[in-house]
């Protein structure tokens, strides 16, 4: 498979990109609904010899319809454009979003993006897209615009988890009630954060779990509520030796609060900042300055406030225990998955993508909805 190539802003593509079979969207968090249509993308590619081609957008479009209301991101840019490297796409388009943009209307956004700029052969997009000024282009409104500047359409159904549709939006949902798991399925794989070690206050190690203290590479990125978390812990950006002596993914657990226990005064400064602490099992080494991928697999606990250390120390036991026996459990994690630690989706057992010679059979055969029961 060839090295995914990208475009930024309105860099003008090679010719050998024209005629690509292209979808459009935010794609936060590339979630199973997304992964339909980009898999259904590749296919058809692969079927007519075109290269696949994804549109996507920064900043988020509501950073700039409705700033206030703009939601934090399941997946940052290097998040998003790793995945969609790993998933086979072969060009990616990042569409620079203002306020111009947002004012376009649906005709004028397909002519000039994806006719004059892009020369794009197929269209595929989810059954409920909306694109345009206000959102007011939707499927119907795309197929006639194929007809009339000639190109094709085609909808990929969307993906259902206990029923209901996989959106962005209730992934977010989930995770912001503490559901990782729910989310988890909705996404395809575990959710994560990135971020680099710094330098915390030491009280883990006084208390017999070391933790490493993250700072998050993104403000924007949307962190779970305060806990206590099961997790896995890969190591970036280390050498081929590196990686070579150590296990590319770690068991551990993760601690995100305002340390109560030790900063119950509402007054003091230090109540109010936000700790993001992992305690890796059975690891040695330094870590400061290292970058760490966090994979969320299940809340433990909520945030509690302990009388005294001791209290503590037992109640931090027993979340070891239970991690351990979380983590243990295969098919909740697969970390020999092919690049993993850069956010590669894998293919579940219990899920049905669409066909594509990236699958035995191959062929186009009939598209259908991808469903899990969580």
């Amino acid at each position: 498979m060839r090295e995914m190539k990208i475009i930024r802003g309105c860099q003008k593509p090679p010719q050998n990109y024209y005629h690509s079979i292209a979808t459009f969207g935010s794609f936060d968090g590339v979630h199973l609904g997304h992964q339909a249509i980009i898999k259904e993308v590749i296919r058809q590619a692969r079927l007519t010899g075109k290269p696949s081609l994804v549109v996507t957008f920064e900043p988020h479009p509501q950073e700039i319809i409705s700033p206030q209301k703009a939601p934090k991101l399941l997946t940052t840019l290097e998040e998003k454009q790793e995945i969609l490297s790993n998933l086979g796409i072969d060009l990616l388009l990042f569409l620079p979003f203002d306020r111009k943009l947002s004012q376009t209307s649906p005709s004028v956004f397909v002519k000039d993006i994806f006719i004059e700029y892009l020369r794009v052969k197929e269209i595929v997009c989810g059954s409920e897209c909306g694109f345009g000024r206000d959102r007011k282009g939707n499927l119907s409104v795309l197929k006639k615009l194929g007809e009339k500047f000639g190109f094709s359409v085609d909808a990929a159904p969307p993906a259902l988890v206990n029923g209901a549709k996989v959106s962005s939006t209730r992934i977010r949902q989930a995770i912001i009630k503490g559901n990782i798991k729910l989310a988890n399925r909705m996404l395809g794989r575990p959710y994560s954060l990135s971020g680099r070690v710094i330098k915390g206050e030491g009280i883990g190690k006084k208390l017999g779990y070391p933790t490493a203290n993250i700072s998050l590479n993104s403000p924007k990125k949307l962190v779970p509520p305060d806990g206590v978390y099961a997790v896995k812990v890969g190591l970036k950006n280390q050498s081929k030796k590196q990686k070579a002596k150590s296990k590319k993914i770690h068991s551990g657990m993760m601690y995100i609060g305002h340390k109560p226990t030790y900063y119950p005064n509402a007054k003091c400064k230090m109540q109010n900042a936000k700790f993001l602490e992992i305690h890796i099992f059975d690891f040695e080494g330094n870590l400061l300055g290292k970058e760490l991928k966090i994979f969320f697999i299940d809340r433990l606990r909520e945030e509690k406030r302990f009388k005294d250390e001791n209290a503590l120390v037992r109640q931090i036991k027993k979340d070891e225990e239970k991690a351990k026996r979380l983590l243990s459990y295969k098919e909740m994690f697969t970390p020999t998955c092919p690049g993993i630690l850069s956010g590669q989706v894998g293919i579940k057992r219990n899920e049905n993508p669409p066909q594509s010679p990236f699958f035995k059979g191959g062929g186009r055969g009939d598209l259908k909805s991808e469903i899990i029961n969580a």
